[in-house]
């Protein structure tokens, strides 16, 4: 018997991100052809094994999952809870929480500008 769609699918995304250099990832375009590449072979190869009538369409794009689980292999990602924390999750947002580096620096001067001139 072989694998359901969906199998391939998060198999071949897992097997490809975890042989990526999280801290020097290639560019998110190159990452979206390399990845969309391998589909294409795990697709072709899963489905030479069933009838030709229960053929697969290979992806021309990138689903949202396999998106999300890029963003999630190479960002940090955290939960903001908007409406509290005792509010139900399903209200509360997703972000990419940077630790260091020019777009944190530039948050950080903001706040100290914020700070300075609301103390005026």
């Amino acid at each position: 018997m072989g694998k359901a769609r969906l199998q391939v699918l998060r198999e071949t995304t897992q097997t490809y991100l975890f042989a990526l250099d999280k801290y020097n990832p290639p560019n998110l375009h190159d990452i979206e052809q390399e990845l969309l590449k391998q589909l294409e072979i795990a697709y072709l190869t899963e489905c030479s094994m069933k009838p030709k009538n229960q053929h697969w369409k290979v992806p021309e794009t990138l689903t949202q999952p396999v998106i999300a689980d890029i963003i999630a292999y190479l960002y940090d990602v955290r939960r903001i809870s908007c409406a509290g924390s005792n509010a139900d999750p399903k209200h509360d947002l997703l972000a990419i929480y940077k630790k260091m580096g020019q777009m944190r620096e530039s948050i950080l001067k903001q706040q100290i500008w914020y700070t300075n001139s609301s103390s005026n």
